[in-house]
């Protein structure tokens, strides 16, 4: 499509030894060339010229494409107090069934190794300044020992582990580390 270009008021001139009705004519062939490139305009937007609200939703495309507003800036970070906090009784979990007494970094790097963690960590979003899976979890784990929610994270894994339904302890895992933000 053809781009559609409007002549600046200024740039239209008006000639001294033009009459009146001559001058009217100019201003009306020029008012008709304005409407007839906002009726282009508009559908080149996907308006209908003929619609009551023509006008106004021109207005809002042009004012959403000129003055459109701010985007966040940054990477989403994909680490809430809620995975967290699951992260946390998870590592716990791990040093409570480790029959060797590994250490806790060593434990870390193999929860990175294992579903849902390993591919929470490989995602593009992941909040990481190191390429070392087992050393992002050990931070966050020491960062979020104290959240407050982390106690009823471990309240929640008690509750499945008394009923024997750790499988739903581990789909609730998995749910809110694939689905950090969900909405």
């Amino acid at each position: 499509m053809k781009k559609i270009r409007f002549v600046r008021p200024q740039d239209r001139l008006i000639g001294a030894l033009l009459n009146r009705e001559e001058e009217s004519q100019l201003r009306e062939k020029w008012a008709q060339e304005d409407d007839e490139k906002i009726n282009r305009l508009g559908v080149s937007f996907d308006l209908n010229p003929d619609h009551p609200t023509f006008f106004k939703e021109l207005a809002l495309k042009l004012a959403r494409e000129l003055y459109p507003a701010s985007k966040k800036r940054g990477r989403i970070n994909k680490w809430t107090e809620l995975n967290r906090a699951a992260l946390v009784v998870e590592i716990e979990r791990l040093k409570e069934q480790s029959l060797a007494k590994s250490p806790l970094k060593t434990q870390c790097y193999n929860l990175s190794k294992i579903k849902p963690w390993s591919e929470f960590l490989e995602s593009q979003h992941c909040d990481s300044t190191t390429p070392d899976p087992g050393s992002i979890l050990l931070r966050m784990y020491q960062d979020s020992k104290t959240l407050p929610i982390t106690e009823a994270v471990r309240a929640v894994y008690r509750f499945h582990q008394e009923r024997g339904s750790l499988s739903d302890w581990e789909r609730f895992v998995r749910d809110v580390v694939e689905n950090p933000h969900p909405g």
